[in-house]
């Protein structure tokens, strides 16, 4: 299936403990996505899932933002909690966010790892998390921020992105916002707005996951052949008879054609 967000949700909070409860239906192999937006720039943020841990892809201490930020992912067992949970070591106020999505590559989830964030401070009220490429068609982006301030409403992105979990005022304020893009290539970058404060500093940054048909859905056999035909089932390879059934329109049908073996010359 195509990589497809599921559900989401989201909570803000103070204290060392971060956690949102959710209500989401997870499958086996589906992959969660994380954002942990907290005050105090010193702060550092692990995993407290026990049993069910998320890996720790990317944490930045934002240089003109009193905050830190950090994004982790999980590949969903057979059972997973209806809570996913964080510790902060210094009490200070806290949001997060989280995403379900099914189809991703599992064994290589991230299209563009996170690994580079854009900061701004003073009288500028938009947000923009910086372009990126993407290596393969189907990937999922994903653009999170957040802002040094508890009144902030974030909103207003560009490039089509959508389907926002934002925690709302109260706490520090964040939010994560996703899109597929049907193909690859350079992806620009995304602006946003937050309203209901000014000049506060703020963090984004942009991201993607891998759709499982990067992986190509076509495995080869021995002979460095594909597998499978263009309708995907099996092929026999005709001008050798090897294989008991070959794809004919579409349709299986039987291999009869027989195995060729050349003469050796005889050893003198």
């Amino acid at each position: 299936m195509a990589l497809t967000l599921i559900a989401g949700a989201s909570a803000n909070g103070t204290g060392t403990a971060v956690s949102v409860t959710h209500s989401l239906t997870i499958l086996t192999n589906d992959v969660i996505i994380a954002h942990v937006w907290c005050d105090e720039i010193t702060n550092t943020t692990t995993d407290n899932n026990g049993a069910t841990p998320y890996t720790d892809a990317w944490q930045d201490r934002p240089g003109t933002a009193s905050a830190t930020q950090s994004i982790w992912s999980r590949v969903a067992g057979a059972s997973e909690p209806v809570a996913t949970a964080f510790t902060i070591g210094t009490s200070a106020t806290w949001g997060i966010e989280v995403m379900q999505f099914r189809g991703v590559l599992i064994a290589d989830i991230w299209d563009v790892a996170p690994h580079l964030d854009q900061e701004g401070s003073g009288q500028d009220e938009t947000p923009i998390a910086p372009a990126m490429t993407t290596a393969n068609n189907g990937s999922q982006g994903i653009v999170v921020i957040g802002v040094d301030s508890g009144s902030a409403t974030i909103g207003s992105y560009s490039n089509s992105y959508g389907d926002e979990q934002e925690p709302g005022t109260g706490a520090i304020s964040s939010s994560m916002v996703t899109r597929n893009f049907a193909s690859s290539g350079v992806q620009p970058a995304v602006t946003s707005t937050y309203t209901g404060t000014t000049g506060k500093k703020w963090g984004a940054i942009q991201v993607s996951l891998n759709e499982a048909a990067a992986a190509g859905a076509n495995p080869k056999g021995p002979l460095g052949m594909p597998l499978h035909g263009p309708f995907g089932g099996p092929i026999g390879i005709a001008g050798l008879g090897i294989g008991m059934l070959r794809s004919k329109g579409g349709i299986l049908v039987p291999n009869n054609k027989k195995i060729f073996i050349p003469k050796l010359p005889l050893a003198a």
